[in-house]
């Protein structure tokens, strides 16, 4: 794993102090899902598919 990266300013956000570290990498994937859900129109109950590696898992 690489011990930094870099970004575009445009691209990252600096979170509140009153953000942990924690809540602040929740916050991404968590606004991913909630975007795709508003643009498909997913409701509670429909049937998805979720692809994709699961960065917390390694």
């Amino acid at each position: 794993m690489a011990r930094s990266i870099v970004w575009h300013e445009s691209q990252v956000h600096r979170l509140p102090e009153s953000v942990s570290l924690l809540k602040g990498c929740l916050l991404e994937p968590t606004s991913v899902a909630v975007r795709i859900a508003d643009k498909t129109r997913v409701r509670a109950g429909d049937r998805v598919a979720i692809c994709g590696a699961d960065p917390s898992a390694s």
